[in-house]
């Protein structure tokens, strides 16, 4: 029994030498400075080489500070190709009008942006300018709208066929509107004029020709 009791104690004893020579070990080979940014949560800046000299990679730092440093240092998200360039409208020539069954201006444009086709009239108080153009029947039509004076000018259709059809025109100097809209199948004359009080009476009048 005291044979059994002995062995106990001995192993008892050379266990707390071999945790011992562990310990101081490990203090040997980690700098106290690194210690103390471990403790402090700062694994990142305790492995830092830019702070302290490189200690060569033992035991603890194999299998003990490298795994935690894993876990705790960020990753760096996996790079993403870039995605092809699409123009926005506001990088286009103009924001374009509605579609022709439902007739909507656009934003202002520049004189040098209204695309090729498009059937471009003035407006001031002498008038439209011109005040006649001639389209197809059925066919998509669109025009364009700008002011040379000082005043703000609409144009607006008599006919209920081409009620939506509606181009606001600033003061001179605040770019052209351009409306697209599908032509009535009937061929006839068909009115505009500024709806503006005053302005129609002084000849701010014209008229589309459907033929």
């Amino acid at each position: 029994m005291q044979t059994v009791i002995r062995v106990i104690v001995t192993l008892f004893f050379l266990g707390l030498i071999i945790l011992g020579i562990v310990f101081f070990s490990i203090i040997a080979v980690v700098p106290k400075e690194k210690l103390a940014r471990i403790k402090e949560g700062d694994l990142k800046a305790a492995t830092s080489t830019a702070v302290q000299t490189e200690v060569p990679a033992g035991f603890f730092e194999k299998y003990f500070l490298n795994p935690i440093q894993a876990v705790f240092t960020p990753k760096e998200a996996p790079q993403q190709e870039a995605a092809p360039v699409v123009a926005s409208p506001s990088q286009e020539p103009f924001a374009a009008p509605g579609p022709v069954e439902a007739p909507k201006q656009s934003s202002p444009v520049a004189a040098t942006q209204i695309p090729k086709g498009v059937i471009q009239l003035s407006i001031s108080s002498a008038g439209f300018s011109p005040n006649t153009f001639t389209v197809s029947a059925g066919a998509d039509v669109a025009v364009s709208l700008v002011a040379t004076d000082a005043f703000s000018h609409v144009l607006q259709f008599d006919s209920p066929l081409l009620g939506s059809v509606v181009i606001g025109a600033s003061a001179e100097g605040s770019g052209a509107r351009i409306i697209a809209f599908r032509a009535p199948d009937a061929a006839g004359e068909y009115t505009f004029r500024d709806p503006i009080p005053g302005h129609a009476a002084r000849g701010e009048v014209g008229k589309m020709i459907v033929k």
